[in-house]
């Protein structure tokens, strides 16, 4: 993984970060994207104090990706219960035989089909996107 120097500008100030050559284009969004959020606050509240503003719209982000979370790890439970009452009925259904002997490739079409669903959905509840900010890798700060 090569990393590229990048300069973004966040509240008019000039950051250069180095960063994964294929997450450039999405670090530029999170900047414009902090960018409006501060901007909209600032509008929204009249403070004047830079300091304030960015509290309240690190504490709205950090609400969301909280949210979020939650929302993952609540899916999650559901998906091992499911997993486990699965596994549970193949066990019943082939009398307490191995299931290594009988039944592995049909378990392993079913998870397979179960997961595609499962990526499906959470995308669908969540609505989850595998290119946001929170899959950046670490950025390097460079003076």
């Amino acid at each position: 993984m090569s990393l590229k120097l990048v300069e973004v500008v966040v509240l008019g100030q000039v950051l250069r970060l180095n960063v994964p050559a294929e997450q450039e284009e999405i670090l530029r969004q999170a900047a414009r994207n902090l960018d409006l959020q501060v901007s909209e606050m600032k509008e929204r509240t009249g403070l004047l104090q830079l300091d304030r503003v960015l509290s309240i719209v690190a504490l709205n982000l950090s609400f969301e990706l909280t949210q979020e979370k939650n929302k993952n790890a609540q899916i999650e439970n559901v998906l091992c219960t499911r997993i486990q009452q699965l596994d549970h009925s193949l066990e019943n259904a082939l009398g307490g035989r191995l299931i290594v002997d009988y039944a592995l490739p049909i378990l392993l079409k079913v998870w397979f089909f179960f997961y595609v669903f499962l990526i499906g959905r959470v995308i669908e509840f969540t609505n989850f996107n595998f290119l946001s900010p929170c899959f950046f890798t670490p950025f390097i700060a460079v003076s």
